[in-house]
């Protein structure tokens, strides 16, 4: 009868166990890992300021889920490093948009397309969900003036009597 009572308490304890660990590993995953969001921001960054986009989408995924459960004060430095980074993808989409644009002003109709096409995929990628939304907005609009496209997200106001005058007058 003491045998028993062993064996069932030690079932208890051997059930138990493996029960505590998996509540101990899943709350420390609930309340974030600075260190870790750090670590994954100084990698993103790194990216951003060598334009190497291999893995940088990835790396700022993480650096989200590790900040994940942080209080406000613990987010704060990490907030601000994140907008860091969004200034240099900004600038890096800027420069390389506007670039591309600039000479598909200046060539020839039929020869615009692949600095335009390249710009929009620009504008597409991943690395461009970080950059400031306003800023792209006025590249998008700028190639659309372009490509004769409308921008995303826009809409057009101009009666059409008066869209075609408007063409007619820029030629």
């Amino acid at each position: 009868s003491l045998l028993a009572s062993v064996r069932a308490a030690s079932q208890i304890i051997s059930y138990e166990l493996p029960l505590g660990l998996a509540l101990i590993v899943t709350s420390s995953a609930v309340a974030g890992d600075a260190a870790k969001a750090k670590r994954d921001l100084m990698s993103a960054k790194d990216k951003a300021e060598g334009e190497r986009w291999d893995g940088f989408d990835d790396a700022m995924k993480r650096v989200t889920a590790d900040m994940e459960g942080l209080s406000d004060a613990d987010k704060k430095p990490l907030l601000a490093e994140v907008e860091a980074i969004r200034a240099l993808v900004t600038k890096s989409i800027e420069g390389d948009v506007t670039k591309r644009l600039d000479r598909a002003a200046k060539a020839e109709p039929g020869s615009r397309k692949l600095d335009t096409q390249r710009a929009e995929m620009r504008l597409k990628s991943d690395e461009a969900a970080y950059a400031d939304p306003a800023a792209l907005a006025k590249l998008n609009a700028r190639l659309a003036s372009l490509t004769g496209a409308a921008a995303p997200g826009a809409t057009t106001t101009t009666p059409p009597a008066t869209a075609a005058l408007s063409l007619r007058s820029r030629f």
